[in-house]
């Protein structure tokens, strides 16, 4: 079981030049229950973790040593736009996973090329497996922009990595105070998690904007 990093929190609190006291009314908390979390007096709740990460513009992977990045991260240039042809030539990825120092990452050697699009995507990812059948095939590819859970929709198709796994694709659904990842096959069943736990065990990494079919096998 990972604990609070009691020093993450201070410093980062003081990097963002945040009082105990403003921090402890970002997330309805007293000022001694920050102390109590700065000092490794107490552990927070995932409800109080999930709005800690949230004051301090992190991660909660980051404020419990689980990732030593304070952001997801993402290599650059993945996405560029052409002024030339006026379209986005965008990256394409074989898989996203964790990476060697458990932060979220995506494996250098996995960068497969770029198609075009006119869509500002981030990046795109070749789909593998078949847990999307019948709408997406393995070696289909799926153009990805970077999304903000709040600014989601049910039914959306999205890019999740789920315990620092591969990333996968799933269907996107708020009900009942829970997200709901949902395969298109219905061989799969869905995973379901509080709205807590995004970004703990779960991260939503982006929503699919764009589908591009291909032969199986790929590009």
């Amino acid at each position: 079981m990972h604990m609070l990093r009691s020093d993450r929190v201070r410093d980062r609190r003081r990097e963002l030049n945040i009082s105990q006291i403003d921090l402890a009314k970002m997330i309805g908390v007293r000022q001694a229950q920050i102390s109590r979390y700065e000092n490794y007096e107490t552990q927070p709740t995932l409800e109080n973790l999930y709005a800690l990460a949230n004051a301090l513009k992190t991660t909660p992977d980051y404020l419990l040593g689980k990732s030593d990045s304070p952001d997801i991260q993402l290599p650059e240039n993945l996405s560029h736009f052409d002024r030339t042809s006026q379209r986005y030539r965008i990256r394409v990825l074989g898989r996203i996973s964790a990476g060697g120092d458990q932060s979220i990452a995506i494996a250098a050697e996995d960068v497969m090329g770029f198609i075009e699009t006119e869509k500002q995507a981030d990046f795109a990812l070749q789909v593998r497996g078949d847990s999307k059948e019948p709408r997406l095939f393995e070696g289909d590819v799926v153009l990805v922009q970077k999304t903000p859970i709040d600014e989601l929709l049910n039914g959306d198709m999205v890019v999740v990595i789920v315990n620092q796994d591969e990333g996968i694709v799933k269907r996107y659904y708020y009900t009942d105070s829970r997200v709901h990842l949902q395969s298109d096959n219905s061989r799969y069943p869905p995973r379901m998690f509080t709205r807590e736990e995004i970004g703990i065990e779960c991260h939503i990494v982006g929503r699919v904007i764009e589908i591009r079919a291909y032969p199986r096998g790929g590009l």
